[in-house]
């Protein structure tokens, strides 16, 4: 039975608050920083500490292995805006440029192989890419955020079919694909924020984490979380939203048929199956999220930086008069690896990227911390390799691919 957004919210909000309230048996590991219990099904992975020290500690390489997109490359190598890459288990690379619409394939060394796509709203066309990734029986997915749609594209760039979702869900975004063809997606927000009384201020609505056939329809919902923090004020006597400044959005991520996702208030993750059951929750205590009058005015400073000169004044006061939330987020975007461990990256307020990221094993243990290199995205990492984006001083963005080291 399909249950509604509306009868998930109210069975998994109490689920969630109990798994904190029923005592089980716990167990640390070895190394006593890991506490593990069983609360009502549930099984609650604590870390106090990182299980790697400084000889298994895993790092990314300095210099890349390969960069497309360096100067003096052609046309067909120059990327706009990249969003999203893959590299195939044959070492090719396949890349969505949301600058140009186009999907593009490359082969192992850089060369490029193909490249579909435009601007528009018919079949094999793009208005605004959100997410690509690689689904089952050798195939591309590309979520298009402006046209509700999936693109599911062969290796070879051919058009296979294209998957339009239905008007259940607010503004979406991709999360992933479960390995039988099913979709996972996300609501950025709801729509009660828009009927929100005047002058409210900072307000976070639920949102449901969606499952979708493989022909789009809806069919069920796997969790309801909060979505992204807004800031309501009025303006010629209707109401308008606006980002805050270290606003909490939440993050989701797919991992074989399963859901991870947080609200990032705090550093606490759930695993979710498709029908919506909780099977583990993933905690990071004790982590310093304090916001001080100073990280404030650093940020105000530096986005009114990038404002043209003429914007700054106005723009400022705009900052200066929106609520900050109680704490910055916990962690930023999530990424599964090939081998199932859970990357959570710092926060890291667009445009910058974040600098490091928490790594977690398949069973919910905190592993250690990552450092990117300077300016540099992953999108996608592999059990040796690490694919991305890097933007130089100019904001120009080429993809890299670097080694990750593991000893």
């Amino acid at each position: 039975m399909i249950r509604t957004i509306a009868m998930r919210a109210r069975t998994l909000a109490p689920l969630v608050a109990g798994t904190a309230l029923v005592a089980g048996c716990a167990a640390p590991d070895v190394r006593g920083r890991v506490t593990l219990r069983d609360s009502a099904g549930v099984t609650i992975v604590q870390s106090n500490g990182p299980a790697w020290d400084d000889a298994k500690r895993w790092q990314v390489s300095a210099e890349p292995l390969l960069e497309i997109g360096a100067p003096g490359t052609s046309p067909e190598q120059q990327f706009q805006r990249v969003d999203g890459a893959w590299r195939l288990p044959d070492g090719r690379i396949v890349v969505a440029d949301g600058g140009t619409s186009t999907i593009r394939m490359f082969d192992p060394g850089g060369t490029p192989l193909w490249s579909v796509g435009r601007p528009g709203d018919g079949p094999g066309e793009y208005r605004l890419i959100e997410r690509l990734g690689v689904g089952p029986r050798d195939s591309i997915w590309v979520f298009d955020y402006g046209l509700r749609r999936f693109t599911i594209l062969a290796y070879d760039g051919a058009t296979v079919r294209t998957v339009r979702l239905g008007g259940e869900l607010s503004a979406v975004g991709a999360v992933g694909r479960f390995p039988d063809g099913r979709f996972v997606v996300r609501e950025f927000w709801s729509g009660g924020a828009a009927g929100a009384p005047l002058h409210s201020g900072l307000r976070r609505d639920p949102t449901a984490i969606a499952l979708l056939a493989p022909d789009g329809s809806l069919m069920d919902t796997v969790a309801v979380v909060l979505g992204r923090e807004v800031f309501i004020s009025s303006e010629n006597g209707r109401a308008v939203m606006s980002a805050p400044l270290f606003a909490r959005a939440g993050a989701a991520a797919v991992r074989d048929s399963q859901v991870i996702a947080g609200d990032q208030e705090r550093f606490e993750l759930q695993v979710f199956d498709p029908d919506g059951t909780i099977r583990q929750s993933i905690r990071i205590p004790g982590r310093d999220l304090a916001i001080s009058d100073t990280d404030v005015e650093r940020l105000i400073e530096e986005e009114t930086d990038r404002r043209p000169a003429a914007e700054r004044a106005g723009f400022r006061r705009e900052l200066e008069s929106m609520d900050v939330p109680p704490t910055r987020p916990a962690f930023g975007d999530l990424l599964v690896d090939d081998a199932g461990n859970l990357w959570a990256a710092d926060y890291a307020r667009w445009p910058r990227y974040p600098g490091a990221w928490t790594v977690l094993d398949p069973d919910g243990r905190w592993l250690g911390t990552v450092t990117m290199p300077e300016g540099f995205r992953p999108l996608h990492i592999g059990a040796a390799r690490v694919l991305g984006v890097w933007r130089d001083k100019m904001d120009v963005e080429r993809v890299r691919l670097y080694t990750l080291i593991r000893p």
